[in-house]
């Protein structure tokens, strides 16, 4: 027998033991699905709330998704946000931008996959990717990183090109970095206020002044829809540092 065929003998009985072994294993249940965001008003998912470079098993690494009538913004893209979004019931071709609060790796690790990610679920329109200075760099490096699975896709599955598809826009003040008919964001908080109703917004936690450690803080309310529920935090009025899942006594960045 040819070298070929014994490999090929030996892939299809590897084949069959594994088909016997996934056929008496029962599959695991699937995560619960979570309540459909409406696709009216103004909605805000939080799709992962862990601080830190750690990954744990019950909680995700830092994203949230601002959905405005359907329309997806995403706020910060740390490990598992694409399939966050997915557990979430949003669509990944919905989103229209990502805004980076600061460049931490629990907070843009996975902003080139969030693109990728999109992008094969027939993404058609512009993404700009709003992010202290670093992200033009950053968004070039993955590009070329990927050369080779992008040009096979455009050729195999007729997909547009994703280079066209993403923009990099880097801010540095306070000033507003980003409008459209819906929304319009400025980076210090990072506060996302709809462009109708300026009365109505939702901050996140982003580049922001901390209180060093032992630092008496001034908590204000603060409260977001999530989906159909509504959930509740505190927030330093002087540093604009978020309290209520950690001690007071220590400022967490990240």
């Amino acid at each position: 027998m040819s070298r070929r065929g014994v490999l090929g003998a030996g892939a299809a009985t590897g084949l069959l033991a594994l088909g016997a072994c996934s056929a008496a294993e029962p599959r695991p249940a699937p995560p619960p699905s979570a309540p459909p965001v409406p696709k009216t008003g103004m909605h805000l998912v939080t799709l992962g709330t862990k601080g830190g470079p750690t990954l744990r098993s019950d909680r995700s690494s830092p994203a949230n998704a601002l959905v405005v009538d359907g329309v997806v913004y995403v706020v910060d893209c740390g490990m598992g946000v694409s399939r966050q979004l997915v557990l979430a019931g949003l669509e990944l071709s919905a989103v229209r931008a990502v805004f980076i609060t600061h460049h931490h790796s629990d907070h843009n690790l996975e902003f080139g996959n969030l693109l990728n990610a999109a992008w094969n679920a027939n993404l058609t329109h512009r993404i700009g990717f709003h992010a202290p200075p670093g992200m033009a760099d950053m968004l070039a490096g993955y590009l070329a990183m990927n050369r080779y699975d992008i040009d096979v896709r455009i050729a195999d599955q007729g997909l547009p090109d994703p280079r066209g598809l993403a923009e990099a826009r880097e801010f540095t003040g306070d000033g507003e970095v980003y409008r459209d008919e819906l929304v319009r964001a400025r980076p210090r908080g990072t506060t996302i206020r709809r462009s109708p109703s300026p009365t109505r917004s939702a901050s996140t936690p982003g580049t922001a002044r901390w209180c060093s450690p032992g630092t008496r803080h001034r908590p204000r309310p603060w409260s977001a829809s999530r989906g159909t529920r509504t959930g509740s935090c505190t927030r330093c009025s002087t540093c604009r540092h978020w309290t209520g899942c950690w001690p007071r006594s220590r400022p967490r960045p990240g």
